[in-house]
């Protein structure tokens, strides 16, 4: 089952990945754990833990291949042969 685009194992947790996503209600776009479900503000905090929280709505969905390529943050992608599709 495809998750979306992450930026890499949590290190926070050390047990999943960390994905791309967005808040249905708010629209904001984050990172967000698939394991602990830590989620940072931007990718340049993802490393730092004590930046982790829990603060978005419990509705979140992953960013489609079209948003991702037109994102800022695309450039912080791993699975990039994912967005080859």
């Amino acid at each position: 089952m495809k998750k979306g685009f992450h930026i890499g194992e949590c290190y926070f947790c050390h047990q999943g990945y960390v994905y791309f996503s967005e808040a249905v209600q708010t629209k904001q776009v984050f990172l967000k754990c698939e394991e602990c479900d830590s989620e940072w503000g931007s990718p340049e905090g993802f490393k730092k833990n004590e930046l982790a929280d829990c603060s978005h709505d419990a509705k979140y969905r992953p960013l489609t291949l079209e948003e991702m390529l037109k994102h800022p943050w695309r450039t912080y992608v791993l699975n990039t042969q994912d967005l080859d599709q």
